[in-house]
């Protein structure tokens, strides 16, 4: 442009130029004319202005202007937020007297650098926040605010907004700060409900380790807290079942244990009940050889007469001995009889018993391996939540 010498009295043709220029230009861009000491007119796009430059406000020392009138040449400077409120790229020169002798004013032609993220995040944003499950909400920021935001339909908050600093959402802060993505989990009492923030810095067109801002997506994880919490309950629960399971089979090992000892004691006891019936044939042998000793002492007790009559009545007694101790040798063999009765439908109750405990701890230790199984499964479960 330099070397056509654009006049000041051209400023006619040179809007037209800038205003197609601005069209032309994703971002669009605000040109402004000045003569020696004040804006003379300005122009912004519709996607962009410059609100600190007003027609009538005195050029400022040092400024655009101040520094085209001090050169005489075409000028292009990258300013920083700090001057027209974002990054711009600034192309200015000097607006000549139709002699070109003498400079009369200055065109400014300010170029907002938003990056291509920022720029085309009313494109992207509403299509992509309402492809997710549960929705989810995307912003986009400088290096020290809010530009951007877009919720979702099934997901939006009011905390986050346009014009915020950053310095209120410490994930985004850290991203920009350290130039790496950053990914944390939020509790509910940030957003409303359980959140996965993700967030990725912007850097510079021109230089990958200037960071200009940062893109963060936040999504919501109920779902995913709900199935963490739902894992970790039934993995609390079957390990409660489990350890009762082996309690239990413990206790299924020892009332099998403790029973095969009765059992055996049973069969103890019905051998001692044989052997008192083997006393007890002796002792009616017995008492049938005592009968005859005193039946044989009553014939010779009677032979003896007068001097034998004593002898008959202990031999007498001795007979009622015999008598009495055959008839209690009668009923404890019957009593015998009745034990042995009893015990041995006690050993087939135990023996039935035994088995059923044997079986019971069998089950007991499947049970507990399907319950540790599944304690696993649901340990697995808990993992996978965790990664959603």
């Amino acid at each position: 442009m330099e070397q056509f010498r654009l006049k000041y009295n051209d400023q006619e043709n040179i809007r037209a130029l800038f205003n197609t220029l601005m069209q032309t230009y994703p971002n669009g861009g605000c040109f402004f004319f000045t003569d020696r000491e004040k804006v003379t007119y300005k122009q912004p796009s519709a996607k962009f202005d410059v609100p600190d430059v007003q027609v009538g406000m005195t050029n400022k020392a040092g400024g655009v202007a101040d520094t085209v009138l001090a050169k005489k040449q075409v000028i292009n400077l990258r300013l920083d937020k700090d001057h027209y409120g974002v990054p711009v790229e600034v192309f200015a020169g000097p607006l000549w007297t139709d002699d070109e002798q003498e400079i009369s004013g200055v065109w400014v032609l300010a170029l907002p650098m938003i990056d291509p993220v920022t720029a085309a995040f009313e494109h992207f944003a509403p299509i992509l926040t309402d492809m997710f499950p549960e929705g989810a909400m995307l912003y986009t920021t400088d290096t020290t605010h809010i530009t951007k935001r877009q919720g979702s339909i099934k997901f939006d908050t009011p905390k986050l907004q346009v014009g915020e600093s950053v310095d209120n959402y410490p994930v985004a802060k850290k991203a920009i700060q350290t130039g790496q993505q950053i990914t944390q989990e939020l509790p509910e009492d940030f957003y409303g409900v359980p959140a996965l923030v993700i967030c990725k810095p912007i850097t510079d067109d021109t230089d990958d380790n200037k960071v200009v801002g940062m893109l963060g997506v936040a999504l919501p994880k109920t779902l995913d807290v709900k199935l963490r919490d739902m894992a970790i309950k039934l993995g609390d629960g079957l390990n409660e079942v489990s350890a009762a399971m082996q309690e239990l089979a413990a206790s299924s090992g020892e009332i099998a244990q403790n029973q095969t000892l009765l059992n055996d004691e049973i069969k103890n006891v019905s051998r001692i009940a044989e052997e008192i019936t083997e006393v007890l044939g002796f002792i009616k042998q017995i008492a049938d050889e005592t009968k005859m000793l005193g039946l044989n002492a009553a014939i010779e007790a009677a032979r003896a007469g007068e001097q034998g009559r004593g002898f008959g009545v202990v031999a007498e007694e001795i007979r009622k001995l015999s008598d009495e101790s055959k008839e209690t040798v009668i009923k404890i063999r019957s009593l015998i009889d009745e034990i042995g009765e009893s015990l041995s439908k006690t050993s087939a109750a135990s023996a039935a018993t035994l088995q059923h405990a044997t079986e019971v701890a069998a089950a007991n230790e499947e049970t507990t391996a399907s319950i540790e199984q599944m304690a696993h499964m649901a340990n697995e479960l808990l993992k996978v939540a965790q990664q959603l």
